[in-house]
């Protein structure tokens, strides 16, 4: 009778053995992280539901990295509380788990494959897809109006499972990484907000407000680039990512909310003629790079 029943047994027992151990493997936990984060669309650090909802597949570090990061945001508030302008802190809008701006709400999450790294951890790369809504765009959706990107995960062993231990941000169309989530609460000193780092030679504060092109404003906080000034109403811009070794120029960067600048016109003017050529971007490379 027991050989019987041990018989029967077997079928469910071999059917259920891969499935449990494709749930541990490193790649599950990516998958059912990016199931919530497409689910919730969280912005800026998540909080109640879903912070626990998310919570249980980070590293003990990595929590610790973002509960740090919002104890540094807590201090920010607790030092502007009269101040209603959109607060420095640059992740405040931000899909801490995807992106900025459309990259912030994700309607779809597909891990594509893991690679092995050293000291036992794993990378998982996971295509990320927009898609427009009506809630999205106030209009019927665009099935143009759909892009994916790329992301790379860092998962790690701990207490015998697999935990998401950072998210990396990859150049586009490259694997090679952009930034990295752990390290872009910029502004904080653990837990106390510094504010970005000031250069000696603009004593106006932090911030300047000025228009770019003939009438759209930009704000432009200092440590995160360069700026040229030809004349009041127009700038050029190097983005701080592509100096020294390309040193391109981008007009205007209006719907760039992403690229922070640092002016120094102050300083020294540009050379003239003010044109993307290669003796321009050798000087612009001379400049040191202030963050």
């Amino acid at each position: 009778m027991k050989l019987c029943y041990l018989m029967a047994l077997l079928p469910l027992i071999s059917y259920a053995s891969p499935s449990v151990a494709a749930e541990q493997q490193p790649d599950a936990v990516v998958r059912n992280l990016y199931r919530e984060i497409v689910a919730r669309r969280p912005l800026g650090i998540p909080k109640g539901a879903d912070k626990k909802a998310i919570w249980p597949f980070l590293s003990m570090g990595f929590i610790r990295t973002i509960e740090t990061a919002q104890a540094c945001e807590d201090d920010y508030i607790r030092q502007h509380l009269n101040d209603t302008s959109k607060p420095e802190f640059g992740w405040l809008e931000n899909g801490l788990f995807s992106g900025e701006n459309e990259q912030a709400i994700p309607a779809e999450a597909v891990v594509e494959r893991m690679e092995p790294q050293k000291h036992g951890s794993f990378k998982v790369y996971v295509r990320l897809t927009y898609k427009e809504t009506y809630k999205t765009s106030r209009r019927p959706p665009d099935p143009e109006h759909t892009f994916s990107w790329n992301i790379a995960v860092k998962v790690i062993s701990e207490g015998g499972r697999f935990v998401v231990d950072d998210v990396l941000r990859l150049k586009e169309d490259s694997t090679k990484v952009e930034s990295r989530l752990s390290r872009s609460f910029k502004g904080c000193r653990g837990s106390r907000w510094i504010g970005r780092r000031r250069s000696p030679d603009m004593a106006g504060g932090g911030v300047l407000d000025i228009p770019i092109g003939r009438a759209t404003p930009m704000r432009v906080f200092e440590g995160q680039g360069i700026g040229f000034a030809r004349n009041h109403n127009q700038v050029d811009v190097i983005r701080h990512q592509a100096i020294p070794d390309q040193g391109e120029l981008m007009q205007g960067n209006r719907d760039r909310r992403d690229v922070l600048l640092l002016l120094l016109f102050r300083l020294r003017p540009p050379p003239e003629p003010f044109t993307s050529t290669p003796a321009t971007r050798m000087w612009c490379s001379r400049w040191p790079i202030l963050w």
